[in-house]
């Protein structure tokens, strides 16, 4: 993941956590401090790092408005949109992007959890690890908790981005982080869509009803801040201490279905 990809995952994440607040409400004067220091924060990134993206004179009109509930579900629906661009974040920094022949409008933004979602519903992010992905859909259904897990999911015609906003309409969520690649220093660590689906379920959902689990010695996200890992270890203590967080959630786990 390159630097710029790192900066793009803090600001989005810190976007969507500022815009869950305001649509539900839970809007304050520390919160508009929050979401001015954070507005100027991305003015700076999206003039050095973004100029050259396709959508950058739409950010820019957006950042210069007055803000308002749209305006700021536009901001963060752009920001996603230009997230999954790995062609353009994968090109030199000085070299511009050329536009795509056809521009696709970006997916609507999907709403904040209010509660309406299934509690017994829980989305699986995974990588190629089958046997931790096995473990853990074995382990909630021991739980008669409901795993969903995009791949079994029928498409119907739909793209992975709205499939992914089609079945996270849940109770909490589940990141495995396996080392199924390797950085270019030789480190193990997760697949990236794990990393950036992780980001999108913490806007979706809230940070405290989504859980990591990590299997061996991988290389993790620095900037997830406050994220509490479960050591996915062989002797399955990483169950019991689900179970504890599941339930400090308000998600109707127990221990005596381990």
């Amino acid at each position: 993941m390159t630097d710029t990809q790192v900066q793009w995952i803090e600001l989005w994440r810190n976007g969507s956590e500022l815009f869950g607040k305001l649509e539900r409400g839970f809007w304050t004067e520390a919160k508009e401090e929050r979401y001015i220091q954070w507005k100027r924060e991305l003015i700076v990134f999206a003039a050095r790092k973004l100029k050259h993206h396709e959508l950058y004179p739409e950010l820019e009109i957006l950042l210069r408005e007055k803000r308002t509930v749209e305006s700021f579900r536009e901001i963060v629906k752009l920001l996603a949109f230009i997230g999954r661009d790995d062609e353009f974040f994968s090109a030199p920094p000085e070299a511009p992007i050329q536009a795509p022949a056809v521009r696709h409008a970006p997916p609507p933004l999907p709403p904040i959890h209010s509660g309406a979602g299934n509690d017994r519903d829980i989305f699986i992010v995974h990588g190629h690890d089958e046997e931790a992905r096995k473990d853990t859909d074995l382990f909630l259904r021991r739980q008669n908790l409901n795993p969903i897990i995009l791949m079994e999911q029928p498409s119907a015609g739909k793209t992975i981005i709205e499939k992914l906003e089609a079945y996270t309409d849940v109770g909490y969520g589940i990141v495995l982080y396996t080392p199924c690649d390797q950085t270019a220093e030789g480190n193990r660590r997760a697949r990236q869509n794990v990393v950036l689906e992780h980001g999108y379920l913490m806007g979706r959902l809230g940070r405290d009803r989504v859980f990591a689990l990590v299997k061996g010695d991988i290389e993790l996200p620095g900037d997830y801040k406050g994220v509490v890992y479960i050591a996915m270890n062989p002797n399955n203590d990483w169950k019991v201490e689900l179970v504890k967080e599941l339930k400090k959630a308000g998600c109707p786990a127990d221990a005596n279905r381990i």
